[in-house]
């Protein structure tokens, strides 16, 4: 009974609780092998913060990152 009671009260919490909505902090595209443009060179930025060496940020998406 105990367990019956916290369900419907976690429920009913949860069904008050405000939707919470979620942007994407970079950009939506879906990146593959052969991508160009500016979600790239990000993307390569990023990766060289990070410690992983993709050489030159041209803002294509080669076999260089395949490789790493």
């Amino acid at each position: 009974m105990k367990k019956l009671i916290s369900l419907a009260i976690l429920g009913a919490f949860l069904m008050m609780a405000p939707a919470q909505t979620v942007q994407a902090a970079v950009g939506d595209t879906l990146l593959r092998f052969g991508s160009t443009g500016s979600d790239v060179v990000e993307l390569q930025t990023e990766l060289n913060y990070l410690g992983y060496n993709v050489d030159i940020v041209d803002g294509i998406l080669d076999q260089i990152l395949k490789q790493q």
